[in-house]
């Protein structure tokens, strides 16, 4: 058994990619597998318990579910349609009757008021959890022994326990900062459903390399002062601002494809960010800047013959650098 340092988000993450390979074949890696996860399992579990429902908190959401039934918007099979907010699911109301349900929502906020206090302290404790690192052992494989099947996202999520081996010699390509600030969400999107075996054994360890550009990316001042002061602030005021649900929670809608607040252009909301951006102006600034940088980072050479023959432009843009020519 090897040891791995991983935040326990990561950790989190680590044991659902488990859970998704756990039908594959392969006796070597079904025993990988089944070992890492019996490793890891308490620790997750653990987690899993410090995020839990207190049963008062429990009651409360039984006592909300039921008072909202008869007020509902439902599919065509009479089910009820949820939004999520902060993690937690809250059934939709119909416009027509918030005002009713917002009554019977108010009588019960006040019952359990001190469960209510307790779970978003306890939200607020689990999320600084999340962010801590841990030591997990792991059995650890050789990337040879991914079985047929796999998919490269799958692999990406297990890379805990699969050895270090970049193939030599590693060579310079260059990526756009905005892009490996988004990774792994703006890169592995374009090849998290290849199934392609030459391609995944050629690219798993450049995949490992760029991760861990990102994570080192997440801790220099610029992007920290960004996320940390700037998109913080940024959030609080939209979610002062914005419209409300019946249940208070800040109503968002789609916009080309990104969840914005719907917030009302009054006088208020507009010197309220004016001041707020006038103070940031400096932190936007640099991070902007950064975006536009490049970054240089050591990959090993690809070829043709291990690219599948049907990507696309963008996904042979993100590649181009690393192919042999």
């Amino acid at each position: 058994m090897d040891t791995k340092t991983l935040s326990n988000k990561q950790l989190l993450d680590f044991h659902q990619g488990l859970e998704s390979v756990r039908h594959l074949r392969g006796a070597k890696f079904g025993y990988a597998v089944s070992r890492t996860f019996r490793s890891i399992d308490p620790q997750v579990r653990s987690l899993q318990d410090a995020s839990a429902y207190s049963p008062e908190y429990q009651e409360y959401i039984r006592f909300r579910e039921e008072a909202g039934l008869p007020f509902a918007v439902t599919t065509e099979d009479g089910n009820p349609l949820y939004d999520l907010y902060n993690g937690e699911l809250f059934m939709k109301i119909l416009p027509e009757m918030e005002d009713q349900f917002k009554a019977i929502l108010s009588s019960l906020q006040k019952k359990f008021s001190r469960a209510i206090r307790q779970h978003e302290t306890q939200q607020t404790e689990y999320q600084d959890l999340l962010r801590q690192q841990v030591s997990v052992e792991v059995f650890s494989i050789d990337q040879d022994l991914l079985p047929e099947g796999i998919s490269l996202g799958q692999a990406f999520r297990i890379l805990p326990m699969i050895f270090e081996k970049p193939r030599l010699p590693l060579i310079p390509c260059r990526f756009k900062n905005s892009m490996l600030l988004n990774f792994p969400s703006e890169i592995l999107r374009y090849f998290s459903g290849v199934e392609d075996r030459g391609f995944i054994l050629a690219m798993l360890e450049n995949f490992r390399i760029l991760y861990n550009r990102f994570l080192q990316l997440q801790e220099e001042p610029v992007i920290r002062d960004y996320h940390e002061i700037y998109e913080k602030g940024r959030v609080n005021i939209c979610e002062k601002f914005a419209r409300q649900n019946c249940y208070g929670n800040p109503l968002m809608e789609d916009s080309k494809g990104i969840l914005e607040y719907v917030i009302e252009e009054t006088p208020d909301f507009k010197k309220a960010m004016k001041i707020f951006s006038q103070s940031m102006k400096d932190v936007a600034a640099r991070y902007n800047e950064f975006q536009k940088g490049m970054g240089e980072i050591h990959l090993s050479r690809i070829t043709f013959e291990q690219v599948p023959g049907d990507f696309s432009v963008q996904q042979m843009d993100i590649l181009t650098d690393m192919i042999s020519k």
